[in-house]
C-alpha cells in the first residue's frame, strides 16, 4: 500500500489492488485500517476492492461470464436454497414410480433406500450427508465437468474409478455414513446442478471452480483482461482457502498453465477487452497472512497441510516469514495453547515455516487460563452467568465478554441464565451486550474475557468430527485466543441422557492437552 501510494502511475492505468480475507467486513477493517497507517489518498482508495474469495469469484463471473451469456446476473445459492434442493430431489425418488418418471432412475431408488438404511431411517439425516458432500466435493476440487454442469447444459461429473476412492474417503473424513450414501449424492449431483441453473444460482461451494472455469477454459481474454488490471493481491486468513480457491487465486497471478498460448488466443471478446498489446503486462504481487494453528475448515476443502506446501509450490520464488511473537495475547494463554502444540503431530516436516514456541510481548500482565468444574449444564450456565455479573459491576463493559461454544445447542441454558441475571445479549438490536458465539463464528474477533463452556467428550471434540481429531484441537486453540486478557474453560459432570435419566461425562482430553 505504502508503494502504490507513492507511485501514482499505477492507479492512473486502473491497477487496483485486492484485499481478500475470510469474511467481507474482515477485509474491509484491513484495508480500513492500513489506510490510516499511510494516510492514503483519494485516488488509492478507489482502486482498492476488498471483500471475499467467494466474493471475487461472484464478481468474476457476473462481469466477465454474463458477456456471453442470455442468462443474466447470476446469484449464491444459500445452504438453506441448496438443502431445501436436495430434500426435494430425494423427496421425488422415494416418492414417485420410476415408470412414470424417467428423470428417477431405478439406480438411484436402490441407493436411496441402501443409504438411508446406513443413516438410520432418518432422511434428514441423509440430506445432511449429501449436502455436506457436495460442499467439500466442490470446494476441493474434486470432481471434473463441476463448473460446466453449472454454466451450460453439460454432460455432467466425469468420475473415475481412482477419483471414486478418493471421494469416498473424503466421505468417510466428513463422517458420512457409507459407500451408499457417497454414489447416491453421485447419481443426483447432475439434477442437483439442473435446479440451480434453472434459477440462475451458484452454490457457495462452486463459485471459485466456476470462476476458473470462465476464465481458462471459456474467455481466456477476460482472464487477461483482469491480470491486466490487477496489481497486488493481499489475502488474509490464507490458511482458509479451500484446493479450489486456491487454484483461482493461482491463475489470477500466474495465468493459464498452457506455454502462453491460453493468454494469446483470440476469443469473441477480444475487441472489448484489448488488443493483443495488453498481453505484456506486469505479473500481480502477492502477500498472503495466515496460520495453521487456525485452519479449522476442513469440511469445506481448507487445510494446514497446503498452506505452506501449496504456497511454495504455486509461487516457488515466494519467501516465507515466520513470526513467533504475539502483540495480543498474554503469557497464560501462550501457555495453554502451547500444550496444544505438543500435542499435535507435526504438520510440516519439509519446511520448518510454523513456529512451535510463540512468546508474548513482556507489557502483556500474565494472567492463567481458569479451569472450572460444575454439577450441570444449568450449574454451568448459573456460574458463567454470575461471574459475568460480577465482572460487570466492577470493571467491565457486557460488549468486551463472549460466551463461545462448540455447538449452538450449548446455547439455551446459557440464554436463559443471563436473561435470568438481567445480563445483555448482543444481537442485530442490541450492539452493546454479551456475544454468545459458536467457535466457528468467534474467528477472528477479540474480546477481554472469554468463556469456554461445555469441555467434554462427546461435545468437543464433536462426534459429528471423529475422524477429524485435530482439526477440533486447532478449533481449541482458536477458542482459546480469543481473549486478550482472561479466560476460563468450564465442563459439567453430569449431562442428561438420550434416553432419560443422568449420566457421568469424562473431561474433554484437550484440558489435560493445556499448558496451564
Amino acid at each position: 500500500l505504502l508503494l502504490l501510494n507513492k507511485n501514482k502511475s499505477s492507479v492512473k492505468k486502473k491497477k487496483s489492488l485486492l484485499v481478500l480475507s475470510f469474511n467481507a467486513d474482515d477485509a474491509a477493517s484491513l484495508t480500513k485500517r492500513a489506510f490510516e497507517l499511510i494516510h492514503a489518498r483519494s485516488d488509492l482508495r478507489d482502486a482498492v476492492w476488498s471483500g471475499t474469495m467467494h466474493g471475487l469469484a461472484l464478481k468474476i463471473v457476473n462481469r466477465y461470464g454474463r458477456w456471453s451469456s442470455q442468462r443474466g446476473r447470476m446469484t449464491v445459492a444459500g445452504r438453506k436454497e441448496s438443502w431445501n434442493v436436495v430434500d426435494s430431489i430425494l423427496q421425488h425418488i422415494a416418492t414417485n414410480d420410476n415408470q412414470r418418471h424417467t428423470k428417477t432412475s431405478r439406480r438411484a431408488k436402490e441407493l436411496f433406500h441402501e443409504s438411508v438404511r446406513e443413516v438410520g431411517w432418518r432422511r434428514r439425516g441423509l440430506v445432511r450427508d449429501v449436502c455436506r458432500l457436495f460442499d467439500f466435493w466442490e470446494e476441493a476440487g474434486l470432481l471434473t465437468g463441476v463448473a460446466g454442469g453449472y454454466w451450460e447444459d453439460s454432460d455432467g461429473v466425469v468420475v473415475s474409478g481412482e477419483s471414486r476412492s478418493a471421494l469416498e474417503r473424503a466421505g468417510r473424513r466428513l463422517g458420512v455414513a457409507g459407500g451408499s450414501v457417497v454414489a447416491l449424492a453421485l447419481e443426483i449431483y447432475p439434477w442437483y446442478q439442473q435446479h440451480h441453473r434453472a434459477k440462475n444460482r451458484l452454490p457457495l461451494s462452486s463459485l471459485a471452480s466456476v470462476a476458473n472455469y470462465l476464465l481458462s477454459k471459456k474467455y481466456p481474454s477476460a482472464l487477461r483482461h483482469l491480470r491486466s488490471r490487477t496489481s497486488h493481491v493481499i489475502v488474509d486468513e490464507y490458511q482458509d482457502l479451500s484446493l479450489s480457491q486456491h487454484s483461482l487465486l493461482r491463475l489470477i497471478l500466474r495465468g493459464a498453465d498452457s506455454g502462453g498460448k491460453t493468454l494469446r488466443s483470440r476469443d469473441s471478446f477480444s475487441g472489448v477487452l484489448g488488443s493483443e498489446e495488453d498481453a505484456l503486462y506486469d505479473t500481480p504481487k502477492l502477500f498472503c497472512a495466515g496460520d495453521t494453528q487456525q485452519s479449522i475448515y476442513g469440511w469445506r476443502g481448507a487445510s494446514p497441510g497446503i498452506t505452506v506446501e501449496r504456497f511454495l509450490r504455486d509461487y516457488p520464488q515466494g519467501v516465507i516469514i515466520s513470526f513467533g511473537v504475539t502483540f495480543r495475547l498474554p503469557p497464560g494463554i501462550i501457555a495453554a495453547v502451547e500444550g496444544l502444540q505438543r500435542r499435535k503431530e507435526r504438520e510440516f516436516r519439509s519446511h520448518e515455516a510454523v513456529p512451535t514456541n510463540t512468546t508474548s510481548r513482556d507489557v502483556i500482565p500474565p494472567v492463567p487460563v481458569v479451569i472450572q468444574e460444575l454439577w450441570d449444564v444449568r450449574d454451568e450456565a448459573r456460574h458463567i452467568a454470575s461471574q459475568i455479573k460480577k465482572k460487570i459491576c466492577h470493571d467491565r463493559d457486557a460488549e468486551s465478554v463472549a460466551i463461545i461454544v462448540r455447538s449452538p445447542s450449548q446455547l439455551p441454558h446459557i440464554r436463559a441464565e443471563l436473561s435470568r441475571h438481567s445480563l445483555p445479549i448482543h444481537s442485530s438490536h442490541n450492539t452493546t451486550g454479551i456475544h454468545l458465539l459458536t467457535i466457528h463464528l468467534a474467528k477472528g474477533k477479540e474480546f477481554d474475557a472469554v468463556y469456554l463452556p461445555g469441555w467434554e467428550e462427546g461435545i468437543f471434540p464433536s462426534p459429528l468430527s471423529a475422524t477429524r481429531v485435530q482439526e477440533e484441537r486447532r478449533l481449541a486453540y482458536v477458542a482459546l485466543t480469543r481473549a486478550r486478557k482472561e479466560v476460563t474453560v468450564t465442563f459439567a459432570a453430569m449431562r442428561a441422557g438420550s434416553s432419560g435419566g443422568w449420566k457421568q461425562v469424562t473431561p474433554s482430553r484437550f484440558l489435560y492437552e493445556l499448558g496451564t
